[in-house]
């Protein structure tokens, strides 16, 4: 059955039109000729007012001329502000009254709308900041409630940042960052599509240009190479059968000039040094000298590599180069005795050098400017390639080679790496931290000394040689 409609008037519900309500008051008309626009603070001044391009107001903005719009905003406790616009153009004036309850009002100076700065809150998104102005993150815990948009380069923490738009909707942000991390960083929008555009990638403006072509950094490390190995004999054969192992130390001298130096020493073992050129006076290292350790190096066992000028991250290119070139220049300086070839890696945390983590990848060494300015300035590298603590002995130097750390090792999984040295005639990078020795959960000086006699003992009988880590780099097992 079809349904039938129909409309049928019930009621008229609006009612009679009632009178027509008074005129708006939010334009008040031209403002006077020779009005000192100081002088509008009252509520009753509250509303938009015409600027006459032939005005001869004052305290306006300076340098403000032709016609334009002043909006005053005056509330009933004389607490305010006041809006300047000039007609055709962009730019918007700002200011507030600062003393409420006193006569005359004073007024905060005129800034530039865009030239505001503002909070960034809690839990924003910094890549939805696509509005020209300034903006602040104020403290840390804001920083690390953002959900996007951080750069990998610094760590969270107080940031100011600009952000440039288009009409078209193209985006450029500069970050300023502070303290130890203080950097300048820059992106932008990349491609037209999606909507909103899509941020590139930060990049540090310090390091705009390169350390190094990274072609020149190679050739550089590979003049470095052939010096290297010549100064110390070429290829290092190594009896038939045999594998190797080494000993590095890095820094912790007081712990290191007590407790390890003493085993070392009285078994004739060979060890290096990795330092950083300005960490003498730190807790771990202040009872021992530069010319203590020099006199070791004299000694004949003792090899120095550089660890950098501190044990901090570095996120520009005048960081890195402090760290890695100058800090090189100061340990060669303090330590004359030394034949300082070699960069063993500081774990840094934070940015890891701005992306360098530690020498990681072959790539790490020639896409950043610290490995860059490692290659440049050294003849061979520590890093951290997999499956490299235990390395070819084919008399070939390679960079990029990782260790295995003894700290919170027991004896028995430091005997197994050496036994595997042996039955696969690799060579065995080994390291310790010397401030850790005799602390909870990490190798006790007995511990060492057990590690050192089976090492002893394995050379005695001909398995094993136990050189300096510049050695086992040169090192042929074949």
């Amino acid at each position: 059955m079809a349904n039938n409609w129909a409309w049928v008037y019930v009621a008229n519900i609006r009612g009679a039109r009632g009178p027509q309500g008074p005129a708006g008051t939010g334009f008040k008309g031209t403002l006077p000729n020779n009005t000192d626009v100081n002088t509008l603070t009252k509520q009753t001044d509250s509303g938009f007012w015409h600027l006459s391009a032939n005005n001869t107001y004052t305290g306006l903005p300076a340098g403000f001329s032709g016609a334009g719009q002043i909006e005053v905003s005056v509330t009933g406790a004389s607490s305010g502000e006041h809006r300047v616009v000039r007609y055709g153009f962009p730019e918007t004036f700002r200011r507030s009254i600062k003393n409420y309850f006193s006569t005359p009002k004073t007024f905060t100076d005129w800034e530039l709308e865009k030239d505001r700065i503002i909070d960034v809150p809690a839990g924003a998104n910094l890549d939805d900041y696509r509005t020209t102005g300034r903006y602040m993150v104020q403290n840390t815990t804001i920083a690390t409630s953002l959900t996007g948009g951080w750069p990998t380069q610094i760590p969270r923490g107080p940031v100011y940042f600009e952000v440039e738009a288009t009409v078209a909707g193209i985006v450029f942000q500069q970050m300023y960052s502070y303290g130890a991390s203080h950097t300048a960083l820059s992106r932008a929008t990349v491609a037209l599509t999606p909507t909103p555009f899509p941020f590139g990638a930060w990049k540090d403006l310090g390091a705009a240009s390169s350390a190094t072509d990274p072609s020149n950094a190679g050739l550089a490390n590979a003049v470095r190479q052939d010096d290297f190995s010549f100064r110390r004999g070429g290829a290092k054969k190594l009896p038939f059968g045999a594998g190797a192992a080494s000993l590095r130390f890095d820094h912790g001298l007081n712990n290191f000039d007590t407790e390890a130096r003493p085993l070392l020493e009285a078994r004739n073992l060979k060890y290096l040094l990795a330092l950083n050129s300005r960490g003498w006076s730190t807790a771990e290292n202040n009872l021992v000298t530069a010319a203590m350790v020099d006199a070791w190096v004299a000694g004949g066992l003792c090899k120095i590599g550089n660890h950098g000028a501190h044990h901090n991250d570095c996120t520009t290119l005048a960081a890195l180069q402090d760290c890695i070139v100058t800090g090189l220049a100061e340990l060669k300086a303090q330590l004359p005795s030394a034949s300082i070839d070699g960069w063993f890696v500081p774990g840094v945390g934070g940015t890891n050098y701005n992306g360098f983590n530690g020498g990681q990848t072959p790539e790490s060494f020639y896409t950043t400017d610290a490995g860059r300015l490692i290659l440049e300035n050294h003849a061979v590298s520590s890093g951290a390639f997999p499956n490299t603590a235990q390395r070819i002995l084919d008399g070939r130097v390679r960079n990029g080679m990782g260790h295995f750390t003894m700290d919170t090792s027991t004896v028995s999984a430091i005997t197994a790496q050496i036994d595997s040295a042996i039955a696969n005639r690799t060579g065995l990078q080994l390291m310790c931290h010397p401030s850790l020795l005799n602390t909870s959960g990490n190798i006790t000086s007995a511990n060492l000394a057990t590690v050192l006699d089976y090492l002893v003992t394995k050379q005695s009988a001909g398995d094993l040689v136990v050189l300096d880590p510049y050695e086992l780099l040169l090192a042929d097992a074949r």
